[in-house]
């Protein structure tokens, strides 16, 4: 019987509300960062930059090592031939992150599945990918849009605070610690078919994969369109809905 459900954030749960605007934004903080400290960059080479050393950074997830805003401002810089010194990165660095911790969207579905699950006895934690974020963003942010009061008070595990990805063992393992559950017990729901679908099982976990509806989705043995779709009759008995004792 499942007795816990950990839940992937970002296109599971949350959404952000503006993320090409976002990064507009944040390119321009950039910019005029830069130039205060005698920088002078054209925004093309900038936007180039900036974009090689994000996908060297979340392509980091493959590797499983955990990368963060600075890891992601020290690769631009290099990129753009400009020598990084502390104080510079710490200035980029607290020029664009709020950008980058603002503002997002609860998924339909989101709040009435974590509302069902509490109320039938299962216990709840998320657990996320992020270079932009910490855990303590994400607790900031989870409370913002009405999610936290679902979540146990150190139910938000995130590769910053672990030190790694998802689908490596550790952010599952420390998800289990938090909510003193054994693997067999658990599933894990996530829209990434490596990092959630792949990786829970790896931890011994079950597992459904948010597929969105992608008629090119990978194949799954538990699959749902979005959380949504948990809430139907299909998924009362997996979830045993009705049930107030664990």
């Amino acid at each position: 019987m499942i007795r816990g459900v950990t839940v992937d954030l970002f296109g599971t749960l949350i959404r952000p509300v503006d993320g090409a605007g976002d990064h507009r934004r944040r390119r321009e903080l950039l910019l005029d960062a830069l130039e205060g400290h005698g920088h002078s960059v054209a925004i093309a080479d900038l936007t180039f930059a900036y974009r090689t050393a994000e996908d060297i950074c979340f392509a980091e997830v493959a590797t499983l090592r955990h990368s963060g805003p600075q890891d992601v401002i020290r690769l631009m810089l290099e990129h753009l031939r400009i020598s990084w010194t502390p104080g510079l990165v710490d200035a980029l660095e607290s020029a664009i992150v709020p950008i980058a911790r603002a503002r997002w969207d609860v998924l339909p579905g989101a709040e009435e599945f974590l509302d069902r699950a509490v109320a039938a006895g299962l216990r709840l934690a998320v657990i996320s990918n992020v270079v932009w974020q910490t855990g303590d963003d994400l607790d900031a942010g989870l409370e913002d849009v009405g999610l936290r009061q679902y979540l146990a008070s150190d139910a938000v595990v995130c590769s910053e605070a672990v030190g790694f990805y998802k689908p490596r063992m550790e952010p599952f393992s420390a998800a289990m610690e938090v909510l003193d559950l054994s693997p067999e017990v658990l599933v894990h729901v996530g829209d990434d078919f490596v990092s959630d679908y792949l990786g829970a099982r790896a931890a011994g976990m079950d597992a459904i994969f948010l597929d969105k509806g992608r008629a090119d989705a990978p194949t799954a043995a538990r699959r749902a369109d979005g959380l949504n779709a948990l809430l139907g009759a299909d998924w009362t008995e997996y979830f045993d809905w009705n049930s107030h004792d664990r």
